[in-house]
């Protein structure tokens, strides 16, 4: 854990082959909560800023969301869940805001193409949806696999669109644990 707020893990030759991305974050710590199992990254003022179990923030280029995986808002209010049956849904806490016409397609998958266009695609690669936003590249896009960037997509826990109480501050929240001790 950097000063900075960053989790880096180093290969040989101290080249950084992945990182939370969370730097900028002086006085981060790192929370181990005692029931979820989720590492989170929490700033100084007790936000949750990165989860092992719950990509916060966004969905960069390049990036899939599975079955049962989901990113969450920086505040913890939203979550973007791609369901089992392969609708993907946006949720308000327990309130579903939206949801994609691709239920009945078991195994679908969300991908954030690098050119700007949200698909939903079934498990033979084909496109169930689509929001036709290609030609609109994100800001800074890039590789999944740029050194130093995250590129593995987080699973949602085990509890479906209700937030991980580690990240949404229910019970095990970075407020009530604090910096874990080392």
């Amino acid at each position: 854990m950097q000063k900075e707020g960053n989790l880096v893990i180093y290969g040989p030759g101290d080249k950084p082959l992945w990182s939370t991305a969370t730097a900028g974050n002086p006085g981060a710590y790192l929370l181990l909560p005692k029931e979820s199992g989720n590492l989170v990254i929490c700033s100084r003022d007790n936000r949750p800023l990165w989860s092992s179990k719950v990509s916060i923030g966004k969905l960069p280029s390049g990036h899939v969301l599975r079955a049962g995986q989901s990113i969450q808002s920086a505040n913890g209010r939203y979550r973007l869940v791609q369901r089992d049956e392969g609708n993907a849904v946006l949720y308000d806490g327990r309130r579903s805001l939206f949801t994609t016409p691709t239920a009945g397609h078991p195994g679908a998958r969300s991908i954030m193409q690098a050119e700007g266009n949200w698909v939903v695609v079934g498990r033979d690669d084909k496109a169930l949806w689509t929001t036709k936003t290609a030609g609109n590249p994100g800001r800074g896009s890039r590789s999944p696999t740029t050194a130093g960037s995250s590129s593995t997509p987080r699973p949602a826990s085990p509890s479906g669109p209700a937030a991980d109480p580690a990240v949404s501050g229910r019970g095990g929240s970075c407020a009530e644990a604090g910096p874990v001790a080392g």
